[in-house]
């Protein structure tokens, strides 16, 4: 029979050989475990930066649908007061052209001599008209331009300024 080898002998140490083998591949386990742990933890993170990234894209998304929105109502708006200028426009250049008919029918004599005292009062009341008109046109006009500032002061607020945080 042959003699067993001393490392397979009951209650003999394996060689040294065999230890740092048993080592190495204990310490290359370990440092793999590590690296896996490693590996799951930036997993996590990237999943995690995922659904923040996915949460910002979404957050943005309706941001700009509601900015389209305002805006989309905004031009409707404005649009809707242009259309009622251009009416009251429309109107007063009308009422302006009758006056001037009847103005110029005044100076071109009648067959009857009308009365001087109601003459002075319907020119009076026309030029009153007429004052009344280009009032109700200036207020038109003012609140047209405050429509146009406050339209051009919410797009500017709604446009990320170069210290907002991205």
């Amino acid at each position: 029979m042959a003699a067993p080898a001393a490392g397979n002998l009951p209650g003999v140490f394996p060689d040294d050989r065999w230890n740092a083998r048993h080592r190495y591949l204990n310490e290359r386990e370990l440092a793999l475990d590590s690296r896996e742990r490693l590996l799951d933890a930036r997993e996590q993170r990237l999943a995690a930066v995922d659904d923040d990234l996915a949460a910002r894209r979404q957050g943005l998304e309706e941001r700009e649908r509601l900015l389209a929105e305002r805006e989309t109502a905004a031009e409707k708006r404005e649009r809707d007061a242009n259309e009622r200028e251009a009416r009251a426009d429309n109107r007063e250049v009308s009422a302006t052209a009758r006056e001037r008919v009847l103005d110029s029918r005044e100076v071109g004599g009648t067959a009857e001599p009308a009365d001087p005292v109601a003459r002075i009062k319907e020119a009076f009341a026309r030029e009153i008209s007429r004052l009344d008109r280009s009032d109700d046109f200036l207020e038109r006009s003012r609140a047209a331009v405050k429509r146009a500032q406050d339209r051009l002061d919410a797009l500017r607020q709604a446009r990320p300024g170069p210290d907002a945080e991205q």
